[in-house]
């Protein structure tokens, strides 16, 4: 069944919807946006999600961020802004204090913080932030790990920090391009450039790219510290352009309490293909299996 819920904070309603179980389990779920988005998800993934769970037993919720859907607030009009806020953490606060206001509310035993791209994001800087045991887990969907380009943000200053070393280093690259693409000779500037660009990638290998979000790679590892129980869903599609593997370079498969899954041949939104289902099935063997309603 559902049901539309608000929570007041500081002022704000915070809007949204409850999947409630037919029968009274202990275990819930927190949903948050993925972008701007509303809180049913891209092809209602979200909606679809709860609904399966709940009939599982599971208390499900998905919530607006303020500024979001029915929620209210508002939200920088440029979407590099609004990335930004989800990929520096800027949600990370007010998931955690749903998650402690849902838990206190409905009499939960546990929550478990689900989302996808921003609110997978936003999950794991909650996680982060907490300390009194609201967080049991965590079923993170399809985790961006890059950061928005600073020359997008109206002020820089608010996105991902960069190294002095790599900031001189993406100067001379920046003018070496120019050059090969404008100076006298470019033919050949050029021909040097790509060969060096080559050369760079393949001593570096396993090095990070330029634009990763360290911060949130950080905040990654100290969350894994904890040791909660963690669901990965990640697509993979053979048109997709080939992107750097940071499930690798963070040893995922090889850490203890997490599952990992990757699903062939649907995008980014998990809608293609048979995308959707897979991601239901997983979510619920996990649930099943780490937090079981009926033992």
């Amino acid at each position: 069944m559902r049901t539309c819920i608000q929570f007041n904070m500081g002022g704000q309603w915070l809007r949204g919807t409850c999947h409630e179980p037919p029968e009274t389990g202990r275990v819930g779920l927190l949903f948050g946006n993925s972008g701007w988005l509303p809180r049913s998800g891209r092809g209602d993934l979200y909606a679809h999600l709860a609904d399966a769970l709940a009939l599982d037993g599971y208390w499900a919720f998905r919530f607006d961020m303020p500024g979001l859907g029915d929620s209210d607030g508002d939200v920088p009009t440029n979407p590099a802004e609004l990335f930004n806020m989800f990929q520096m953490g800027g949600h990370g606060p007010l998931t955690l204090w749903l998650a402690g206001e849902l838990k206190r509310h409905y009499g939960l035993e546990k929550i478990i913080l689900a989302g996808h791209c921003g609110s997978a994001t936003s999950s794991i800087y909650a996680a982060l932030l907490d300390n009194g045991g609201a967080v049991s887990g965590l079923m993170l969907m399809e985790i961006g790990f890059y950061a928005v380009p600073r020359e997008a943000l109206a002020n820089p200053a608010q996105g991902q920090p960069v190294s002095p070393l790599r900031e001189r280093f993406d100067r001379v690259r920046f003018l070496a391009r120019r050059m090969a693409l404008h100076a006298p000779g470019r033919n050949v500037l050029r021909a040097i450039y790509r060969r060096s660009l080559r050369a760079t990638e393949w001593l570096l290998k396993m090095d990070l790219p330029v634009n990763t979000n360290t911060k949130l790679i950080d905040a990654w590892r100290r969350v894994m510290d904890k040791n909660l129980p963690t669901l990965i869903i990640m697509a993979r599609h053979p048109s997709a352009k080939p992107m750097f593997d940071f499930m690798s370079y963070l040893k995922v498969p090889q850490r203890s309490g997490i599952t990992s899954v990757t699903i062939e041949g649907t995008t980014h939104s998990l809608l293609e293909g048979n995308g959707a289902e897979v991601t239901r099935t997983s979510c619920a063997r996990w649930l099943c299996k780490h937090f079981p309603i009926h033992v």
